[in-house]
Parts: C-alpha cells; sequence; structure tokens
C-alpha cells in the first residue's frame, strides 16, 4: 500500500479547541498555530491550583511534539481539581502518545467513552481520527506530560504497513477509535522526556526533537513488537511466565503468597521470577503489587463509601496506619484527606 507523503512541516490537526471549565473562568479557546510555528502559552490556572504551560513545535511529514507543565501550589497538593474539555481534529487518522512524568492525569473520553488516569510508568496510547476528553488534575506531585502524535500514513512510510498494523494491535489501539493505558518501561520513554529543556534554537531546535521523537518510536517498536523470528523459547517462555505472574498477582485477594511461593508456583528461583518481572515490566513484584493495591485503595476511597479500615484490609495490610503510611508515600496525601475530599 503506497501513502502520499506530506509537506515537509505541518502539524497534523485540522482542529483543536481548549475550553477552560466554568469554575475557572469564561471559555478560552485555543488556535491552531501556522504550520511552520513554535507555540508557547501560559496557562490559565487560577492561583489556587499553581501555574503550568503547554509548549507544541510541529515536525516533519505531519509530526507533532508538545508538552504540558505543571506546577501545583501547596493549596492544591492532595486534591484534584477538573481543568479542561479538548476537543481535536485531525487531518487523518492518527496515533498519539501521552507520557506522564511525576504528574498525575485523569481523562474522562468521549470518543470511545473511558475513564483513564496515565501515571508515570502507565502512558496513554490513542487512534484516531477525532477525541474529546474532559482533563482533571491529581495535584499529588508537580510535573510534566510529553505528547507524540503522528499521522498513521506517516507510520506506515516509517515502519512499513504490516509493522504498523502490528504495533496498534499490540498495545490496544488497532480499531478507530481506541485509546487505552499501559505500563511502558521508562527506558523507552526517556528518549523524550525533557527534549524541549534541550538549550538549542530554530531550525537545530527542530531537528534534534525530530531526532528524538523517532528514536522513541523506534524504542517503542522494538519493546512491543521485536523480531519475533530472532527470540528464543527461553525469551517467549520467560514472557508467558510473567505475563501470567501478573494476572495472578491482580487476582491475589487479601494477603499476598511471598515471593519464595509465587517462585515455587512459576518454576523459577525468587531472583530469576523477580528479574524477569523487572525486565518485562520495568518495576520488581513488590512494587507492582504495592502501586496496583494502592491504585484499588485510591479508587475505593474515591468512589465508594467503605471505611478505610475496610479497604486496608481487603488489600492485605494487617494495620490500618502501614496502609496509611504507603498510601501517603505514593499519593502525596492520607487517605482520610481524600475521602474528606470526596465527602465536600
Amino acid at each position: 500500500m503506497s501513502h502520499k507523503m506530506m509537506p515537509m512541516i505541518e502539524q497534523p490537526f485540522k482542529k483543536i479547541s481548549v475550553s477552560w471549565l466554568e469554575e475557572f473562568g469564561n471559555e478560552q479557546q485555543m488556535d491552531v498555530p501556522e504550520e511552520d510555528d513554535f507555540l508557547l502559552s501560559q496557562l490559565p490556572l487560577p492561583s489556587k491550583i499553581g501555574t503550568g504551560r503547554y509548549e507544541r513545535i510541529n515536525l516533519a511529514f505531519g509530526m507533532s511534539f508538545s508538552r504540558f507543565v505543571a506546577k501545583y501550589s501547596r493549596e492544591a497538593v492532595g486534591k484534584i481539581y477538573p481543568l479542561t474539555t479538548v476537543d481535536a481534529q485531525f487531518k487523518e487518522t492518527s496515533f498519539q502518545v501521552c507520557i506522564p512524568r511525576n504528574l498525575r492525569l485523569q481523562f474522562e473520553e468521549q470518543y470511545p467513552p473511558e475513564y483513564l488516569a496515565p501515571s508515570q510508568g502507565v502512558d496513554l496510547y490513542r487512534y484516531t481520527d477525532r477525541y474529546q476528553t474532559k482533563i482533571s488534575a491529581d495535584c499529588t506531585h508537580s510535573g510534566d506530560a510529553t505528547v507524540v502524535t503522528i499521522a498513521y500514513s506517516v507510520l506506515c512510510n516509517l515502519i512499513g504497513t504490516d509493522s504498523a498494523y502490528q504495533l496498534l494491535g499490540k498495545l490496544g489501539v488497532g480499531d478507530n477509535p481506541s485509546v487505552v493505558v499501559r505500563p511502558t518501561p521508562l527506558y523507552v520513554s526517556n528518549h523524550v522526556l525533557g527534549v524541549l529543556d534541550v538549550a538549542l534554537t530554530g531550525p537545530s531546535r527542530r531537528l534534534f526533537v525530530q531526532a528524538r521523537s523517532l528514536e522513541y518510536l523506534a524504542a517503542l517498536v522494538d519493546y512491543v513488537c521485536g523480531d519475533e523470528p530472532s527470540k528464543s523459547i527461553h525469551d517467549n517462555r520467560s514472557k508467558q511466565r510473567v505475563q501470567a505472574l501478573r494476572e495472578d498477582l491482580i487476582g491475589y485477594a487479601g494477603k499476598l503468597p511471598t515471593l519464595d511461593e509465587l517462585a515455587i508456583k512459576h518454576g523459577r528461583s525468587a531472583k530469576i521470577l523477580n528479574g524477569e518481572f523487572q525486565k518485562e515490566y520495568g518495576q520488581s513484584i513488590h512494587a507492582f503489587i504495592v502501586d496496583h493495591r494502592l491504585q484499588q485503595a485510591h479508587e475505593a476511597i474515591r468512589h465508594t463509601d467503605i471505611s478505610i479500615k475496610s479497604v486496608s484490609a481487603a488489600l492485605g495490610y494487617s494495620h490500618t496506619s502501614n496502609f496509611a503510611i504507603a498510601f501517603k508515600r505514593k499519593f502525596g496525601y492520607p487517605p482520610g484527606s481524600l475521602r474528606k475530599q470526596q465527602a465536600r
């Protein structure tokens, strides 16, 4: 299948509007910049939340690179604020990735209806010709979110139609429209984190950002698809084993088995099993299950009236105080603060 080549510098959006919610003042529309513009805009965040800025640079062949940066005030820490609604249309069906760094965002998607919460190490992927999403900020930590957008025809030209189809399918965004979040190792996303901080200007800056975006794409394709014919039987079995382990960990209720017990069940030594798991998912078995259970606790406290003590016990904590310490270490505020906020 052949694809028409795009002009050298052409941003992928046909239309994009950003409407700040009524709680923070009048609706504001963000205009689409000229094809070769670099956009830098201060965001109209209220002082009680903090400050923010939005940057976007259009790249060659219908690619776009943008970043949202937020620095939250002390008053905002531990709170969740609805911020904005984004309505965007692409010139053609496009692949887009949102990569948070420290930042925690919540997306209420319309196409298709989904509620997603990307965070560091858990990126958001979408494949669509249009999206509309309401974005809220979980002001736990200041940080930034990098967004890379690439037209599907360009993706096909770069890696081939079959590889593009395989990449989208394995990411879970093979249909139009699709949007998902999934864990992604930092060694993949590090290619584009902090790229706009480089001390370059003009064409050199654009060339640098383009190169790093392509490096990221190469790392993502290698991580998701790999070179299947060259993988050894051992590698395939290792991947299947840790995938089964991950499903087991998610399915356990209450107290977890020890690492040695898990190792016996999955036929490996504890050290090797933990190493295989970390290679596949970017974190140790212990870190994964603690993170997963704290996310479950956050959702339960936020959306139900189950007591914090019951939530703690259901997730395997012997003492509520230990649960509260772990919860605050991850989210920056104790579970009681979240419950009080939701009760307002």
